[in-house]
C-alpha cells in the first residue's frame, strides 16, 4: 500500500537489503521503527523511505550553500576530533555527501595555503627589511666611500618587481622552492606524515576489500567503507598547510627572537600534532567499526586490523620518492621563470 509512493526502492542503511518486502506486509499503519531482517539493524522507517531527512546543523556535508559551509567548519572538525562522538551522530541513517566533503577539503587547503603563503612573504619580506635598516646602519658608519659603495650593493631596493616576484613565487610554492627560508624540513615532514595518513586510511579500506567473507559476516555496504576512507585519508593534509605556518615563524624567530627557541617549541607543536592524528586515525576507524557500523568485532580482530594498516606507510616512502622528483621538477621550473 504504502509502496506505492516510493519512487525508490528502501535499502537498509547498514546492509544495502531491500526492504520492499517487509512494507508489503504493512496493513494498516506504518510502523515508526524496523528492524533489517538481513543484519538485524534498527532504524527508524522515516529515515530509510525519506534518506535525507536528518539535518545535522552542525555537519559540513549538510550544507546548502558555501557560506554555510563555512559557518560549520568549526563545529564539524570539533566533532571529528573526537572520533566516538562523531560516530555517535552521523549513524548511518544520516544522509551524506563526499562531493561537499571533498569541496570543503580543498576549499580548507586553498584558504590555508593562501593565508600561509601570505605569511611566508611576509616572513621574507621582514628578513630583507630588517637587514637592510642593519645594513643602513653600517652605511651611515662607513669610513670610506669604497667600503659604503659595498655596503650598498647589499642593501635591497624593495620597490622593485624584480624583488617580488621570486619572493612571491618561494612563498606559494614553498617547500619545493625554498631560496630565503631554510625551514623547509619541517613542511616536508608533515607532507610525509599526511601521505602516511592516508596510506593507513587506505590500507583498512584495502584489507575490508581482501577479506570478503568477513565483510559479509558483517553485512556492511563497502560504501560507507569508501567513505570513512576518504574523509580519514584528506583531513590530515591540513597538517602539511599548518606546517608551512610553522616554517613561517620559525624564520621569523630567526631574526626577531634568536635566542627563545622558537624553533624547538614550533617542532615540539608539529610532532605532537603528528603523534596526535596517527592516534586519531586509528581511534576513527575503531570508532566507525564498533559506533558508527555497529559491527560487533572482537578485540583480537580489531588489534590485528589496526596493526596490519600500518604496512600501508610502506607505500609512503614510495610516493615520497616520486614527489621529491616532482618538487625537483617544480624547482627547475621555477628556477626558470626567474624565481
Amino acid at each position: 500500500m504504502a509502496s506505492s509512493h516510493i519512487s525508490k526502492a528502501p535499502i537498509c542503511p547498514k546492509c544495502g537489503y531491500d526492504q520492499s518486502g517487509e512494507i508489503a506486509t504493512w496493513e494498516d499503519q506504518c510502523p515508526l521503527e524496523g528492524r533489517c531482517p538481513e543484519c538485524g539493524l534498527e532504524f527508524s522507517w522515516a529515515n530509510v523511505l525519506v534518506p535525507n531527512l536528518i539535518d545535522l546543523p552542525w555537519f559540513v556535508e549538510h550544507a546548502k550553500t558555501k557560506r554555510e559551509m563555512l559557518r560549520r567548519t568549526i563545529p564539524t572538525l570539533w566533532m571529528l576530533m573526537i572520533p566516538n562522538r562523531y560516530w555517535h551522530r552521523v549513524t548511518m541513517e544520516t544522509g551524506r555527501s563526499l562531493r561537499r566533503y571533498t569541496l570543503w577539503i580543498v576549499l580548507m587547503m586553498l584558504v590555508l595555503h593562501i593565508v600561509s603563503s601570505l605569511a611566508l612573504l611576509a616572513a621574507i619580506h621582514g628578513h630583507t627589511l630588517s637587514s637592510n635598516a642593519y645594513y643602513t646602519q653600517w652605511l651611515n658608519a662607513g669610513k670610506t666611500e669604497e667600503r659604503r659603495a659595498m655596503i650598498r650593493d647589499w642593501i635591497i631596493d624593495t620597490s622593485l618587481l624584480d624583488y617580488w616576484w621570486p619572493i612571491i613565487g618561494e612563498a606559494v610554492l614553498h617547500p619545493a622552492v625554498a631560496r630565503s627560508i631554510n625551514t623547509g624540513e619541517i613542511s616536508e615532514v608533515a607532507g610525509m606524515f599526511a601521505m602516511a595518513c592516508a596510506s593507513i586510511s587506505a590500507t583498512w579500506f584495502l584489507l575490508f576489500c581482501m577479506f570478503p567473507v568477513t565483510r559479509a559476516r558483517m553485512k556492511l555496504r563497502m560504501v560507507h567503507v569508501a567513505r570513512a576512507m576518504v574523509v580519514v585519508g584528506l583531513l590530515p593534509f591540513l597538517i602539511f598547510e599548518l606546517a608551512r605556518f610553522a616554517a613561517a615563524a620559525i624564520y621569523v624567530g630567526e631574526y626577531w627572537a634568536p635566542l627563545a627557541n622558537v624553533e624547538m617549541v614550533i617542532n615540539l607543536v608539529i610532532l605532537l600534532l603528528i603523534v596526535w592524528m596517527f592516534v586519531w586515525v586509528q581511534w576513527f576507524w575503531i570508532s566507525a567499526v564498533w559506533i558508527g557500523w555497529k559491527v560487533k568485532a572482537r578485540w583480537f580482530e580489531m588489534i590485528l586490523v589496526t596493526t596490519a594498516s600500518f604496512l600501508g606507510i610502506v607505500s609512503t616512502g614510495i610516493i615520497h620518492s616520486i614527489l621529491l622528483h616532482i618538487g625537483e621538477a617544480i624547482n627547475a621550473i621555477a628556477t626558470w621563470a626567474g624565481i
